[in-house]
């Protein structure tokens, strides 16, 4: 598939907490909702812009950002300039970050502070990872400085990125 745009996936949470019965989906469909409704059914979520569930486990979270492809290919990108563990799942809209609960306004820090490097940040990934530039079959031959604003603006969505650390509410399970 391509990229999902974010409020595609914040309906998503929507239609997942909220109880409304929609007649025009099959029962495969409905299975899968009844399925994803049970699975979120204790994260109290009121906010569907900015409260989002998260799993904690041992040393773990795993948020769930109900967020577009290249906000969570941002964020992934963004967490690992912090020195911490992510694994990014955009099939689920999910991030498992080696961090507690508690930690997260230390790690919304250090994202904006590697943020405002993020140009730096790009250029290094680029130059050791240039499949980076696969969607564009001209971008390898560009000047470095325009790689970097390439893949910002079709690979990455920082600006996005940024606003949602900024503002997000994990919520944990009751």
């Amino acid at each position: 598939g391509g990229n999902v745009h974010p409020r595609i996936r914040e309906e998503m949470l929507r239609i997942i907490k909220r109880k409304n019965e929609y007649n025009e989906i099959n029962e495969e469909c409905l299975s899968v909702l009844l399925e994803l409704r049970q699975e979120f059914e204790n994260f109290s979520i009121n906010d569907f812009e900015y409260e989002r569930p998260v799993i904690l486990t041992e040393g773990k979270s795993l948020l769930y950002t109900f967020s577009g492809t290249k906000v969570n290919r941002s964020l992934s990108f963004l967490v690992g300039l912090t020195d911490i563990d992510v694994i990014f799942d955009d099939r689920s809209s999910s991030l498992e970050i080696a961090i507690e609960l508690r930690e997260f306004e230390t790690l919304k820090s250090k994202i904006n502070k590697e943020y405002g490097r993020i140009n730096f940040h790009i250029e290094k990934e680029i130059m050791k990872n240039e499949t980076i530039l696969g969607f564009s079959k001209w971008g390898s031959f560009l000047p470095i400085k325009y790689q970097v604003e390439i893949v910002k603006e079709r690979y990455f969505n920082f600006e996005s990125a940024i606003s949602f650390v900024n503002k997000i509410k994990p919520v944990a399970i009751n």
